[in-house]
């Protein structure tokens, strides 16, 4: 799993906490931190091939940034299964994720526990 937060984005303790909780469960994880450049994450998932990326919104400010960075993802890797998680979302900005498939929101660490378990289970 690659985890990482959108452009802009400067809060990345939730992000080091949910790459923690995958590697709590047996996952490789690289963990690239607050602030990281689209195209450089995206020359990295080209690189590494990971089964999933786990993206942090933490303001609500930077959806339309989470939006594109989505948007290049999808175009790159149609079949990259994405997470999507953060504090933003209390604010709303939800419903612009159910248009993408593959594209889950993970309200909480919770809930990332049971996805990580189902998903190793699939495998």
């Amino acid at each position: 799993a690659v985890v990482t937060c959108v452009a802009n984005e400067l809060h990345q303790i939730g992000a080091k906490m949910v790459a923690d909780v995958f590697e709590l469960n047996g996952w490789d994880t690289r963990f690239l931190g607050a602030n990281t450049p689209s195209d450089d994450l995206l020359d990295l998932l080209g690189r590494e091939e990971p089964d999933l990326l786990g993206i942090s919104l933490s303001i609500y400010f930077n959806l339309p940034q989470l939006i594109d960075l989505i948007n290049r993802v999808r175009a790159r890797f149609p079949r990259l299964e994405i997470v999507v998680g953060g504090q933003a979302f209390r604010w709303g900005g939800v419903e612009a994720l159910y248009e993408y498939s593959g594209v889950s929101y993970v309200p909480s660490l919770r809930d990332l526990e049971s996805l990580i378990q189902t998903e190793t289970a699939n495998v």
